[in-house]
């Protein structure tokens, strides 16, 4: 009897101490967690029904059933990246896997990024071939294993037409700027060449219209000055023959000697025949003392015309002939 009441009391004590910390539930929280959270599911009370399975997990956190639960909550709310964790917690069923691999397919649909959608289906591929090799009857893990594949070879071949497209666009870009470029420079060229005949055709008219310059030169250094040339020929005037001044000197003796009323004698020819000259000097004989008159005659004749010029010189009148 004594040892029936110390055996008692041993496991009264043990389940006290079980139920303080929390390994004993009497009052089936996770179950209740279960059932209610399923209730609410079946409902499609989707974010309750996730609470109720976050309740019974507080106490339980690796219930495989709780994270099964709450990743199909999470699935129906479209959370695929939090649903795939707690399918990771969940028993290795043929719906784990299913669902799992259906997670990263949405993930890669709802995403905009082509790098992102070929993680995500390369993903989902390898969750289905998990499943696949667990579950080689399932039907559903083939088929959606068939159809990620279908869509990710679809989605490469797409990103390769594209990048081909880009790079014969960015080819064709090249060519063209190329092409552009050669043009330019061949307009350049031209331009250049223009501009350089342009330069030579100045330069030939630049070098005629300096030899025109050259030629209007020298004609003006032969075109002088009318008046220079006048006074030049003006000068040349008055040189002139002393024949001439010498006639002029004779008119004016004659004058003088038609104003004494004396005749002037004739010259005889310095240069004529002896014959002539011979007859003359026979036909001339002159006695001395008409010789004499003669010369003083002319003697008073060269007086008088002295006389006169130097009255004419001091008078300041101009004589053409005044020596």
């Amino acid at each position: 009897m004594k040892k029936l009441l110390i055996t008692s009391g041993i496991i009264t004590l043990v389940f006290g101490i079980l139920f303080i910390f929390g390994i004993l539930d009497f009052n089936h929280t996770v179950g209740r967690a279960v059932v209610t959270g399923n209730n609410l599911y079946a409902a499609e009370q989707f974010d309750k029904s996730l609470e109720a399975y976050a309740s019974g997990l507080q106490k339980e956190p690796g219930n495989p059933v709780l994270n099964f639960n709450s990743g199909q909550a999470l699935y129906r709310l479209k959370a695929f990246d939090k649903a795939i964790g707690f399918y990771d917690k969940a028993s290795k069923t043929a719906d784990v896997y299913l669902n799992a691999g259906n997670s990263s397919l949405r993930l890669g649909d709802s995403t905009e990024d082509v790098n992102q959608k070929i993680q995500f289906y390369t993903a989902a591929l390898e969750t289905y071939e998990q499943g696949i090799l667990a579950f080689p009857q399932n039907i559903e893990l083939k088929y959606n294993y068939e159809f990620t594949l279908e869509k990710l070879k679809a989605l490469k071949d797409n990103m390769e037409n594209q990048q081909q497209q880009d790079n014969q666009e960015a080819q064709e870009g090249q060519e063209q700027q190329q092409g552009q470029n050669e043009q330019g420079e061949n307009q350049q060229n031209q331009q250049n060449q223009q501009n350089q005949q342009g330069n030579e055709g100045n330069s030939q008219e630049n070098q005629q219209s300096g030899e025109e310059n050259e030629g209007n030169s020298s004609e003006d250094k032969q075109q002088e000055n009318p008046e220079d040339q006048q006074s030049g020929t003006s000068g040349q005037d008055d040189q002139q023959n002393p024949e001439d001044q010498q006639s002029g000197a004779s008119g004016q003796d004659d004058e003088q000697k038609e104003e004494t009323g004396e005749q002037p004698a004739e010259a005889t020819d310095a240069f004529g025949d002896e014959e002539s000259n011979e007859a003359t000097a026979e036909g001339a004989v002159l006695n001395n003392s008409e010789l004499e008159r003669i010369l003083q005659m002319l003697e008073k004749q060269e007086e008088e015309a002295l006389k006169n010029n130097q009255q004419i010189r001091d008078s300041g009148k101009e004589d053409e002939h005044d020596w």
